[in-house]
């Protein structure tokens, strides 16, 4: 055991050389990785003027500018995240497969946001690789909010498209190319190990499929002699003396 060992650790040292290709394999990954990895935005605008009100249960309304400070209040609404996960089909046809409320309150957290832009415009934007989930969300959280804005405005007994208003605009889709994300190390560290292993590996098999005698101890085996002597190998020695 010791012996092939031994001779297993002068195969990858007389190779050496090889072991650097290791390296090629988790760099093809880094670099296909952000060749193709994207991040996809779909944003729906709102136009508003006047104190909006939007309703925060079926007694309580708040103004806009305090949703737009707690966008909490829209997206991790119980109601909202539970009849979400109810409908397991759509979600699945949008690229997500599971009906994990937990999850599903976590990739909302993560992706969706709320935040004003000037003083007369709203936008409700997704982030993320996945366009049709994106575009699942940001439709049934627009809805949400058109419909939370009605019933606050039945409660004050405003009429919608009197001022105050709330209307809504444009769907956007836009994407662009993820250069560097730090999520990709992990898994380039394990390609690496892969690779490295995989070389390795072949290393030892052409080492082992060698028939030539490794050793005096293998030779006086195979000939059943005694070992007398044996000359060293001089070809350390003469590279040194050329140098």
């Amino acid at each position: 055991m010791h012996f092939n060992v031994k001779r297993l650790l002068t195969a990858l040292n007389a190779n050496r050389k090889w072991l650097p290709l290791a390296l090629l394999p988790p760099l093809i990954y880094l670099a296909a990785a952000a060749l193709s990895d994207r991040t996809v935005t779909v944003a729906q605008s709102f136009s508003y003027s006047g104190n909006v009100l939007i309703a925060k249960n079926p007694v309580i309304s708040i103004d806009l500018n305090e949703l737009i400070a707690s966008p909490d209040l829209l997206f991790q609404e119980g109601f909202a995240l539970t009849d979400l996960s109810r409908k397991a089909e759509l979600l699945q046809k949008a690229n997500f497969a599971t009906d994990d409320t937990t999850e599903l309150r976590r990739l909302v957290y993560k992706s969706l946001h709320l935040s004003s832009v000037g003083d007369s415009e709203l936008r409700l934007a997704y982030q993320g690789s996945q366009e049709a989930l994106g575009r699942y969300l940001v439709d049934y959280y627009s809805d949400r909010l058109m419909a939370r804005h009605q019933e606050a405005a039945q409660h004050t007994k405003q009429s919608i498209g009197a001022t105050p208003s709330l209307d809504k605009g444009a769907l956007t889709i836009t994407s662009r190319l993820v250069i560097w994300d730090a999520n990709r190390l992990l898994p380039a560290f394990w390609v690496l190990i892969v690779s490295a292993l995989a070389i390795m590996t072949a290393i030892a098999i052409r080492e082992f499929s060698d028939p030539a005698f490794k050793s005096e101890r293998q030779i006086a085996r195979y000939l059943g002699l005694p070992i007398l002597g044996s000359l060293p190998d001089a070809e350390p020695l003469t590279k040194r003396l050329n140098h």
